[in-house]
């Protein structure tokens, strides 16, 4: 270590330099990487799965929303009022059909698409369940057909509803993954939003 202090300062001052120059590039380096990982991250999140959550969010609506709309056909009100009430049922259906359409052709493994064919195959069963209880109302059975709703129908129902929540919650589950591996760039920001 002797040799440098016998240097002049002009070496010194460009080693020091230079080794400031190659701390720069190292860190500069590094947060390109990790700015390139969290943008990863960041798009996993914004592209796959808000999308998802939304959608299954929406299909949660159009759910509810077909539920109510069956219950204003049971009900004894006016023809005028009834034969809207079919034709909104119908556009929520179609509705619903596309919305899961949309989760089926975005779903990206086994398990998600498992899911997906139990909420349709819950889906179809309730739809059919729910014919019959309009079939039984337009027979003249308001009170059997109302029973059937509220008991039978209100089954279906929860199980089709229940399937689309437990959508939602692996979306949050798989949200919640891709944020902390986010989080990891900055722990200082741990469960931050």
């Amino acid at each position: 270590m002797d040799w440098f202090r016998h240097l002049k300062i002009a070496p010194k001052l460009l080693a020091a330099f230079g080794a400031v120059i190659l701390l720069i590039l190292v860190l500069a380096f590094s947060a390109y990487r990790a700015i390139n990982s969290l943008n990863a991250v960041t798009a996993e999140i914004s592209e796959r799965w808000m999308v998802e959550l939304s959608t299954a969010q929406d299909l949660k609506a159009t759910l509810a929303e077909y539920r109510l709309q069956t219950f204003r056909l049971v009900l004894r009100t006016s023809e005028e009022a009834r034969q809207a009430a079919k034709g909104d049922i119908e556009n929520t259906k179609l509705t619903f059909e596309d919305l899961l359409a949309t989760l089926e052709a975005s779903a990206r493994d086994d398990k998600a698409r498992e899911g997906l064919a139990q909420v349709r195959k819950d889906w179809s069963e309730y739809t059919a369940n729910t014919d019959e209880v309009i079939s039984a109302y337009e027979m003249g059975f308001t009170d059997e057909a109302l029973d059937m709703f509220l008991a039978e129908n209100r089954q279906k129902y929860e199980g089709v509803a229940e399937d689309i929540a437990s959508m939602v919650n692996a979306g949050l589950t798989g949200s919640t993954a891709a944020r902390e591996a986010a989080c990891m760039f900055r722990p200082d920001q741990h469960g931050r939003v």
